[in-house]
């Protein structure tokens, strides 16, 4: 399933995606995300979910194939999957470009890579199109809609539902929290 949750600036859409990621831990009550409690079980977690945070975090100084490749030890893949990768998201030609010297767009897409790189059973993506192409955005989505027909579940937090409404089976939306 592909899901969007959607809320204004102010709706603590951030906090509901920190409790997902087990960045927060819930006050009461429990999150479990295909069977792990992301905050209490993480490595567990980090195995079953790939994310996408707001703000892409990479080595900025280093490569795309080099960001993937430090990824790929972390989850202990082989190398050919970070190549892989490269061509899924369109990056092969960029594969060599330092990652400052990449447009907002082709960043954006090397985060979903990253997110994507381990085949996680589920999807936790914030703002996946933030700062994207319309070429970015087409991309991102056919790669959702193709990592679900492969049973990949897929969570989308956004602050309006603009590239939602055809990508989502179903769109919750939050307000005041």
């Amino acid at each position: 399933e592909i899901a969007g949750i959607v809320g204004p600036v102010g709706s603590k859409l951030g906090v509901v995606f920190e409790l997902l990621t087990g960045q927060e831990r819930p006050t009461t009550g429990a999150v479990s995300i295909a069977g792990s409690d992301p905050y209490r079980a993480r490595s567990e977690f980090s195995r079953l979910a790939g994310v996408i945070f707001a703000e892409d975090n990479f080595y900025v100084r280093q490569s795309a194939r080099a960001n993937l490749h430090f990824y790929r030890r972390l989850y202990r893949l082989p190398s050919e999957r970070v190549e892989q990768v490269l061509k899924e998201v369109g990056l092969a030609d960029h594969a060599g470009t330092n990652v400052e010297k990449l447009a907002s767009s082709l960043a954006r897409r090397l985060a979903f890579g990253r997110a994507i790189l381990h085949n996680p059973s589920v999807l936790l993506l914030d703002e996946p199109f933030r700062e994207c192409d319309l070429t970015c955005v087409t991309l991102i989505s056919k790669l959702i809609h193709k990592y679900s027909g492969a049973g990949t579940t897929t969570l989308i937090l956004a602050h309006d539902d603009d590239q939602l409404l055809g990508l989502c089976g179903v769109i919750y939306r939050i307000d005041q929290g």
